[in-house]
């Protein structure tokens, strides 16, 4: 670890990705890999850059952040109307098709795409068809900052 407390580093391969029980029927359909809350009771802090998820009873790893996070989600993954007032939301898709309603405006975007969702700005996805996501957000405030609608 660089400091004694954070890795100089987080490397998340595709295959690692594709092996975390998130994706499973049944599962969250979401992972979050960077994280200014606390883990909860199934993560851990990583202690490695090479991301395993948590699998046989083994907890996910996360890297815990003071202002930045990193998700990746799915189709089945829960996702509210909402609003931050200090955040920006980077949203890149890598599979499927994503459908965000941005101020009341819906639209679709394919895989390569990056969507930037600013501060101050009402937004929601919209859960039809089949989708991955890539899910930055800098400047968290965590839960203060968002707001439900």
């Amino acid at each position: 670890m660089a400091d004694g407390n954070r890795l100089s580093a987080l490397v998340v391969t595709p295959e690692a990705i594709r092996r975390d029980p998130a994706w499973a029927e049944g599962g969250r359909h979401a992972r979050k890999l960077l994280s200014i809350t606390p883990p909860f009771p199934s993560e851990c802090i990583a202690q490695d850059m090479g991301w395993e998820p948590g699998t046989d009873g083994t907890k996910t790893p996360i890297v815990l952040t003071e202002d930045f996070e990193c998700a990746i989600f799915e189709s089945g993954a829960k996702e509210d109307r909402h609003v931050h007032k200090l955040a920006t939301e980077v949203y890149y898709v890598i599979e499927g098709i994503l459908t965000l309603e941005i101020n009341d405006e819906r639209r679709e975007y394919r895989p390569g795409t990056l969507v930037f969702v600013f501060p101050g700005t009402v937004h929601e996805v919209i859960c039809q068809g089949y989708y991955r996501v890539v899910l930055f957000c800098s400047h968290c405030g965590g839960p203060a900052d968002k707001q439900v609608m």
